[in-house]
Parts: C-alpha cells; sequence; structure tokens
C-alpha cells in the first residue's frame, strides 16, 4: 500500500499529471493520423522507431524480476511482451522481405564490435540512456513507461488495429500483431481483467514511499514528451517524403504512428 494518507489510486494520479501533455498529444495525432495509413513502409517505418522502447522496457522487467516491488510485474511479461510481435509486423508490412525488416531495424540499433548498441535517431538514443539510467538509479521510476505504453496498447489498441487492416485492406493479422493481447491459456478470462489485475500490483503491491509517489507523478509527464520528441523524428526519412507527396492536399499533416495513436486513446 501507499506510503501516504493519499486514497486515489496511484494509477489515477498519473492519469491526472499526464492530462496537460496528453492533450497536446491528442491534438498532434489527430493533425498526423492521415498520414500513417497511405503507406506500408511508412507504418513499418514508423513502429520501428517504438520498437527498441518496448525491447528495452521488456530487458528491463527480466532484469528487475527478483527487485522487491517490481517483481509483481514480471508474471505478466509473457503477455506483455510486444518487441517480437514489433518485428513481425514489419516483415509483414514489408511484403514479407525479412532483409527489409533487418535493415531496418539496423537503423534503428547499431552493434559495434565490442557488442555496444548505439540508437538512431538521437532522440531515440536519449530514451534508451533515460531509461537505462532509471534501471540502475531508480527502478521504481520506471512505473509510469510500463503502465502507460503497455496501457495504451490494452486500451485502444483493438480500435487502432481495426482502423489499420481496414486502410491498407489486410486480410489476415500480419502487420497489426503487435495490438493482440495473448490471453490463451492464462488465467485471464478478457484484457479488462488482465488490464486491471496489472493496474491492482501498482496499486497495491509497490509499497510506496511518498518520495517516490512524488517522483513517478513527476516523470509520468515525461513519457508522452519522450514519445512525442520520436514521433516528430519521423519526418526526416525518404519514406516520409514519397508519403509525404502523396498526401500533401492535406495542409500541415505531418507523420504519426500508431502507438502515438493508441495512448492518445488511452488517457482520454
Amino acid at each position: 500500500m501507499s506510503a501516504t494518507n493519499e486514497t486515489t489510486p496511484i494509477t489515477e494520479r498519473m492519469r491526472k499529471a499526464t492530462h496537460d501533455v496528453h492533450e497536446t498529444s491528442d491534438k498532434l495525432v489527430n493533425l498526423k493520423l492521415a498520414m500513417v495509413i497511405t503507406s506500408k513502409p511508412l507504418y513499418a517505418e514508423a513502429i520501428s522507431l517504438f520498437w527498441p522502447i518496448y525491447r528495452e522496457l521488456e530487458t528491463l522487467i527480466e532484469k528487475h524480476k527478483d527487485d522487491s516491488r517490481l517483481s509483481a510485474i514480471y508474471p505478466l511479461l509473457p503477455i506483455l511482451q510486444r518487441a517480437a510481435l514489433f518485428e513481425k509486423d514489419m516483415i509483414s508490412l514489408l511484403e514479407n522481405d525479412e532483409k527489409a525488416a533487418e535493415l531496418l531495424k539496423a537503423r534503428r540499433i547499431r552493434t559495434d564490435e565490442n557488442g555496444k548498441e548505439t540508437f538512431s535517431p538521437p532522440e531515440l538514443q536519449t530514451y534508451i540512456n533515460h531509461l537505462r539510467k532509471l534501471s540502475e538509479e531508480q527502478p521504481i521510476l520506471l512505473i509510469p513507461y510500463i503502465y502507460s505504453m503497455y496501457g495504451a496498447i490494452m486500451a485502444g489498441g483493438t480500435a487502432i488495429k481495426r482502423m489499420v487492416k481496414r486502410a491498407f485492406s489486410l486480410k489476415t493479422d500480419g502487420g497489426v500483431e503487435m495490438f493482440g493481447i495473448p490471453l490463451e491459456g492464462s488465467d485471464y478470462k478478457n484484457v479488462k481483467e488482465f488490464r486491471n489485475d496489472m493496474k491492482s500490483k501498482l496499486e497495491d503491491e509497490m509499497e510506496l514511499t511518498a518520495e517516490e509517489e512524488v517522483l513517478i507523478l513527476e516523470e509520468a509527464p515525461k513519457v508522452f514528451i519522450r514519445n512525442n520528441a520520436l514521433v516528430a523524428t519521423a519526418t526526416d526519412t525518404e519514406v516520409f517524403l514519397n508519403a509525404w507527396k502523396k498526401c500533401r492536399g492535406y495542409a500541415g499533416i505531418a507523420v504519426a504512428i500508431s502507438i502515438g495513436i493508441v495512448l492518445a486513446v488511452y488517457y482520454k
């Protein structure tokens, strides 16, 4: 339980703490939505920006599986995992061209001869560096990222999946598997039940101190700020420029990504 006398759940307070920056994200997404669903390569390029973020979060959840508090999240990891699904979607969107998908992934993560990773664009490097710093210094501050990024998929994924499938005339889930929540064989009857369990673990099992709660509420808006900064970088790619030519009749429309769309849905 919380160490403070605050009776409002920490998840609800995170929602309130992100209200203003979320409103900004909402407006950006409304302007940019048309672009993302004009081109499969553009959509693949867009989700490739967030593939490393989910990859990192899943690595860190695994890393802290024995942490006295974050260990509560670890049993949910098999259902939460998205990185592999992002990879499958990139292959599908690039017409099942695994080589093209590998090249796309290599643009996001480069590994030198010593095994050191560097991330591109710089905004992605900054994002990953920040998550790793939190992991080393204050792992409890990973909570806003875990809650927001995975909660977003659960809250709005079905609607966005349907929209993307319609836009690209997809006959299967290839290209939108990142939105699936694999509950088969689990103890959960539906996504709502799973999502409520995750919230319960965050609200009731973390035993947050008053200082930690303050820091978590300060960190929560930064999830949106970092995501927005990452979205903005997609305008630098050749894929974007080609898609822009197709959509230049839409004044002011720029690239959007599915994760941004879902995050906009999430905190309504």
